[in-house]
């Protein structure tokens, strides 16, 4: 049969890591969203810290697929990549506005490989296959463009993260019933790639 612990029996041991917990914190090794009061604040920028893989500037679009924290890696600075925007497909998210941050306006920037095929005395060249890694972006408003205007284009992409908008992103459905907390919401319309412009090649 379990043992069952009384509260004065497990206060020595709670009281032990409570004073761990503030001496972390007070040594800078705790999360940076922590308070004594359990809120947690909003983030500034001087709060985030580049993770490892924070390659600065990006050597090529992978560098931005393997980065787990772009915001803290890259601000809002404006970065250009060489790209293949692909249609996302069927996704389930939450609607989101604005609406350029949602998931129905998203394309997938992927790498650009070529494989050329012969058959016969017929070259024909073929995009890279669909297991490629990919970054979700969206299309700045103000670039007057639609996805279908670049989708399966090579391109030069310019953009960012972190775009002042995102500031302003709220979910207004939730697709599985529980709404999501409204600073992660603003978290990942910060952490989405804006494409600004574009240059064929």
């Amino acid at each position: 049969m379990a043992r069952r612990l009384t509260f004065w029996q497990i206060a020595p041991t709670l009281l032990a890591a409570l004073i761990l917990v503030a001496c972390a914190a007070r040594s800078g090794s705790a999360s940076p969203r922590a308070t004594a009061t359990g809120e947690a604040p909003p983030q500034s920028e001087s709060d985030r810290t580049p993770s490892a893989e924070c390659i600065n500037p990006p050597a090529d679009l992978l560098t931005l697929i393997n980065q787990t924290d772009p915001v803290a890696c890259y601000g809002d600075t404006e970065i250009t990549v060489e790209a293949e925007p692909i249609a996302v497909g069927a996704i389930d998210c939450a609607a989101v506005e604005p609406a350029w941050f949602g998931c129905s306006a998203w394309v997938a920037l992927q790498p650009i490989v070529v494989g050329r095929l012969t058959t016969g005395f017929v070259l024909a060249e073929t995009t890279g296959p669909p297991g490629l890694p990919s970054l979700f972006a969206t299309i700045h408003p103000e670039t007057a463009l639609s996805p279908s205007d670049i989708l399966g284009e090579r391109l030069r992409v310019t953009g960012h993260f972190d775009d002042p908008a995102a500031q302003t992103c709220v979910e207004t459905e939730a697709p599985f019933g529980e709404p999501s907390d409204p600073e992660d919401v603003i978290d990942s319309c910060r952490n989405l790639f804006i494409m600004t412009a574009f240059e064929r090649i």
